[in-house]
């Protein structure tokens, strides 16, 4: 039997260590993770910390990319901003392609190209691991940045914020991709606002601090939803 939200939100929610408590038990059977956060808050690396555990993560970003390679969404992408974006051999260079973007309506015109496969793709993801976890301890972790924007929060059974604080946020952005505040800012718009991310959660990790830090809350989170359960 899968585990539902309800089984977590009925319990009392304390923040301890940087990280909401969960119930002492929680039910056999598979499982899906949430990822939550604001930009550039770690979510990725949380993420990824679960797959090294032994989660499956879903990356979103990943399957949009992939999709790009897909000859028909390739065409219209193409038709909808231009062969410029083209490189060798006809295929789509994501460079050129954010490149082209003036506008927020440039980038719903891609979302709206792109997203309904992404959401079918995890959608698919999501049900092929509940069939194939029945009666194990499996996780499925849900690396999905729009992940309440798109109403895909209710294929989780847990939903993870991660927290960092926005100093923090920017530092990482500007060394990653050269975002600036005013970048962030529009970014953010965008997206549902992060203390309503957190207020839905069930649980929280603080990545505001060290790596280390951060692997050991990603433990005790993974050893109260999945060790802890009886699996092996």
């Amino acid at each position: 039997m899968s585990l539902g939200l309800a089984n977590y939100r009925e319990a009392p929610l304390s923040v301890s260590r940087g990280m909401k408590q969960l119930p002492d038990e929680p039910a056999d059977g598979p499982l899906v993770i949430g990822i939550l956060g604001g930009i550039g808050s770690g979510k990725s690396t949380v993420a990824a910390m679960l797959g090294e555990l032994g989660a499956t993560v879903v990356d979103a970003d990943k399957i949009a990319h992939k999709l790009l390679e897909n000859k028909e969404i390739c065409a219209e992408v193409v038709r909808a901003f231009g062969s410029s974006i083209l490189g060798p051999g006809g295929h789509i260079v994501r460079e050129r392609l954010r490149s082209v973007f003036r506008s927020e309506d440039d980038l719903r015109r891609l979302e709206g190209i792109l997203h309904p496969h992404v959401i079918e793709d995890i959608r698919h993801e999501v049900g092929r691991h509940r069939k194939a976890g029945a009666g194990s301890r499996s996780v499925l972790v849900l690396d999905v940045p729009l992940l309440l924007e798109k109403g895909l929060q209710d294929l989780a059974d847990v939903l993870v914020f991660v927290d960092a604080p926005r100093s923090v946020r920017l530092e990482r952005l500007q060394k990653r991709s050269k975002i600036d505040e005013e970048e962030l800012a529009r970014r953010e718009k965008l997206q549902s606002p992060i203390n309503f991310k957190e207020d839905v959660a069930d649980c929280k990790i603080d990545s505001g601090r060290s790596l280390d830090e951060m692997r050991r809350q990603v433990g005790e989170l993974w050893r109260s939803l999945v060790t802890d359960s009886g699996s092996p």
